[in-house]
Parts: C-alpha cells; structure tokens; sequence
C-alpha cells in the first residue's frame, strides 16, 4: 500500500469518527422542572403529518441541548421509554483545554509513561517514544502500532469534544419527559454519569428485572457499565466496580451491543487497537458484578492462520435466532483497503464455542464495501442480517448501499441487494447513498421497519437528502419517509436529519413506532440537537 493511500485513509477515518461517531404532543413537560418547549411553525420541516407527530425538536431539538447529536441506546423498561443519548460540541475542538492537554493525554495513550502526570510531558517527547517503538516493531506491527495511536487519539479527542451523555425516560399515559441522567436538578446523577468524556449512553437492554446501560468514552478510561433498578444506580463496570473501565482493558472504549441469552447478559466491545491483542472482546454476566471474557482480539484466535490479520474492531450487533447468538462485527480492514475486508457473523450455542456463520460470497457477502452488520432482527421464523457498506467511498466504481440478507439456519436469500429495487442502482433500496440499516425492528402487527444513514448531504454538488424510513409487511416494501412518494419526505423534510438512529415500537403492543434522529454537524453554522417522532398504529 502506498503511504499517501495510508494518509489519505487514516484522515478520513479521524475526521469520520470524530463527527459520526456526530405519542403526544411536545408542548407537554420535559422533567419536574416543567421547560416548556413550544412548537415553531416557521420551520417547515417540523410540522405534523398525518401520521407522524413531533416528539422532540424545534426548541426541544436535543433535548433543549444543541450538541446532543443523536440517540443512541433505546429500550422499554416498567412500561416507560428509556433513551441514550450522544453529544458533540465541535467549539471543543480548539478551545479548552486544547492542544498541549490533547498531546500530552497522547502520551498517557501510548507514551509508556501512564505513571507519571500529564504536567511534566512537553510535547518534543512524542518524537522519541515514535522512534524507539520503531525500533519495536517490525514494519507491519509498527503500522499497526501507528495506526492504533492516531485512530485512539482522535478516539480522545471525539471523547473531549462531548458536553456528555444524557439518559431520558418517557411516560406516555403522563405525556412527559423524564431526565435520569443529566444536568437538570431533578436528575439522578450528573451528565456522563458524572465525566463529560462519557459522550454516548451507547446502548440500553434490560435483564433480570434491572436495565443495564453500556457507555462510549474515552480509551484513557475505558467503556462502563450502569444498571438501574428504577430507583437507583450502581455502576456494575468501572472505576467502582469489581471489574474496572473497558472489562479492565480501556481500549474497550465502548459498550456496542448486549443481548440476553441462556440466563446470560452478553455485552460486545468496540475496541481500536491495531496491535496483535487488540479488537472487539465478549464479556458475559449471570449477576451483573462477575464477568467472564469469551471472546478475545476479535475472533482471530477462532481464524486460520491465512485469516488472523482481519481487525474486527467492532461486536456491533446481536440477535438470538434458533438457540444460538448471533454477532456480526465491523471489520475495519475495509476502511483502510487490507485484505480480508468485509464484516464477519460469529454465532454459538453455549457461549463458550463459537463458529463462523459462512456468507454467500464470503465475509461481507462477497463485498468488501459490507464492512459491518449493523442490525439484525428475527422475522417470520428467519434472521435478517443488515448491512453498513463504506462511508469512506462516496464516488466511483464500487459505490453501494446498504443490504439485506434473511437466513433460515441453513439458506441465505438476498432481501436487498443489487438489482432488487432498481435495475439502474446497487442495494440502499435503490439509492447508493444510503450507506447504512441504522435501525431496524419487528413490530407487533408483524412488519419489519427499517431506518436507513444517507449520506448524500455530505457529497458536493449532489441533490441532498435525508434518512429514509421503510416497512415490510413480507411480500412487499413501502417507502415511508421517502421523498415524494412517501407519508414524509426523507429526513422527516430536513436534511440534516442524516440518520433513522434508534426505533421503538412504544407503548408495547401499540403499533406506534418512534424513531430519533442523528443531526448532522454543521462545521460552519451552530449545531442542533436530534429530533424525535412517531408515528401512530
């Protein structure tokens, strides 16, 4: 590989994950402090619809935050709406406590000097630390080594550019917003859980009566993990906890995905080390407080020899399907054009052996550009598996969608894909742009919705777009949020609104669906917080 295709890919990927990683009526109260947001009809794009209603936005967007982002974790617990949140505040970026903080926390990443504090680092150290773990490696581990800590690094920085998560519940019989994590009086404790790094609620899922909330934050710290019994919380990972910050390795910066299975909690790591112990790693838990690893440096010990060189930094989905779980990863081998690129299915029966689920065509489905499995749901007795196809491309030849595959244990069958929607286009449901499934589920009146990432704003001189939201009822798709021919235009009329983020059917049973935004950033305008909608069964 050529050095300028390595710059070329390295600054795209720091500057995608820094900025990716950007019922009734809204007039009813937000918490007991009773904000009132009021609606604003001069914005067009959020005016009601037929179906849909307006949740949060306008002077709610964000939740009254302007840098929180997106949603993120989402579940039902106690018949109540629970909702992560992620934050960025670009002004960050420069101000702060800015670059000397920035270079010295690089030190603490991968200085070799953890023992000592930041105050006595200047920054002239970076250069010899970068020669003597030359002198390390050879030259593949020192690419590795080198990537890990640019890819950390701007990891730190994303984290530093957060105001911190906030965890907010919804009662729909009361109609209010209820704030559990936050800078509100009435919340429970502190934005981030008490670190403004802690800048996504990442994912949410109850288990044993208790709800469990896994966080991204910095790879100085490492993920945590909080469980909440309706009354209170205590933290189960962590500084406090008998298992610290990321599992005990803070490279584990993130809790992605959990899942219940066989009276076990499984929870999945993000992890970007590049060195030969890092990926994503497994940990599971019968009580919440013992943990025990399953899975190590992303399934690699589980691959032949000719295979191990796959970097599957996320566990970025999980679904149980048949009296097996299913994991489908990130390989981020295809964002820098290793081999072996394209996203990997892991499954077991006991949580103790795992074994590769073979794909038509190969990991990725035989592309390469498949570099994730972003969402899976069970559906009429089969599992769909959906794909996030690379961000990174938006121009050329090998420009595609996302996909959609269903497997019934056995047999594969394409769902969406090339040729399916349109002759004239590749998968995305018939538009390329739309990179990502960033939602999907399965209502009760049995159809599958799902909410898509387009990333057309972000391509120059093209007509731009927003997330696109689309039902299947088992025999045929429907555009619903889908410009021109759908119930609203895409991005619910707003560009901005890139990303169907997270889905709900709330309350249970109901056949509302709620979906909440990911708002892109805008690098030259003041930013503006997510929204949130649903549409009436």
């Amino acid at each position: 590989m050529k050095n300028s295709t390595l710059r070329k890919n390295l600054v795209l990927t720091i500057i995608f994950f820094i900025v990716m990683s950007a019922v009734p009526n809204i007039s009813g109260t937000i918490g007991s402090d009773s904000l009132n947001f009021e609606k604003n009809d001069k914005n067009a794009h959020q005016e009601s619809f037929s179906e849909w209603k307006q949740l949060i936005g306008n002077e709610s967007a964000g939740f009254g935050r302007s840098t929180t982002m997106a949603i993120r974790g989402v579940e039902i617990f106690k018949d109540e709406l629970y909702i992560g949140t992620q934050s960025l505040n670009k002004s960050k970026l420069l101000g702060s406590p800015g670059l000397d903080r920035i270079m010295n926390d690089g030190y603490l990443l991968y200085g070799g000097l953890s023992e000592h504090l930041p105050f006595i680092f200047e920054k002239k150290l970076l250069l010899p630390i970068l020669i003597s773990r030359r002198f390390e490696y050879n030259n593949h581990n020192f690419l590795m080594f080198w990537l890990s800590m640019s890819l950390n690094l701007a990891m730190h920085m994303r984290a530093r550019m957060s105001d911190g998560c906030e965890v907010w519940k919804y009662n729909s019989s009361l109609d209010t917003w209820s704030q559990l994590i936050g800078d509100h009086p009435e919340a429970d404790m502190p934005v981030g859980f008490g670190d403004t790094k802690t800048l996504a609620a990442s994912v949410i899922k109850k288990y044993k009566g208790k709800l469990y909330v896994g966080t991204w934050t910095s790879p100085l710290k490492g993920c945590e993990i909080w469980r909440y019994d309706g009354s209170n919380w205590e933290q189960v990972v962590g500084e406090n906890a008998l298992i610290k910050g990321g599992f005990n390795d803070s490279k584990n910066m993130a809790a992605w995905c959990m899942e219940e299975f066989n009276d076990y909690l499984y929870v999945g790591t993000m992890n970007w080390d590049y060195t030969d112990s890092g990926s994503c790693q497994i940990w599971r838990t019968q009580d919440g407080i013992h943990w025990s690893k399953v899975v190590d440096r992303g399934f690699r010990d589980l691959l032949p020899e000719s295979e191990q060189n796959v970097h599957n930094t996320y566990a970025w989905s999980a679904k149980v399907f048949q009296d097996h779980l299913y994991i489908g990863t990130f390989n981020t081998n295809s964002v820098f054009r290793f081999k072996n690129a394209g996203f990997q299915l892991w499954r077991t029966s006991n949580g103790e052996d795992w074994e590769k689920v073979e794909c038509p065509g190969g990991d990725g489905f035989g592309e390469k550009e498949n570099y994730g499995v972003r969402c899976m749901a069970v559906y009429n007795d089969e599992l769909y598996v959906a794909t996030a196809t690379d961000g990174y491309q938006l121009n050329g030849p090998n420009v595609q969608g996302c996909e959609i595959y269903k497997y019934d244990g056995a047999n594969w069958t394409e769902v969406i894909g090339e040729g399916r929607i349109n002759p004239d286009e590749k998968d995305g449901f018939g538009s390329k742009w739309n990179k990502y499934v960033w939602s999907m589920i399965v209502s009760s009146d049995n159809k599958l919705w799902v909410g898509t990432l387009n990333m057309q704003i972000n391509v120059i001189g093209e007509d731009t777009k927003g997330c696109e939201i689309w039902c299947y009822n088992g025999t045929e798709w429907m555009s619903i949020v889908k410009d021109d021919v759908g119930e609203i235009d895409s991005g619910f009329g707003y560009i901005y609104n890139e990303g169907a983020r997270g889905m709900m059917e709330y309350p249970a049973g109901s056949g509302n669906i709620v979906v909440g935004t990911f708002k892109l950033m805008k690098p030259f305008e003041d930013s503006e917080g997510c929204e949130i909608w649903t549409r009436y069964g």
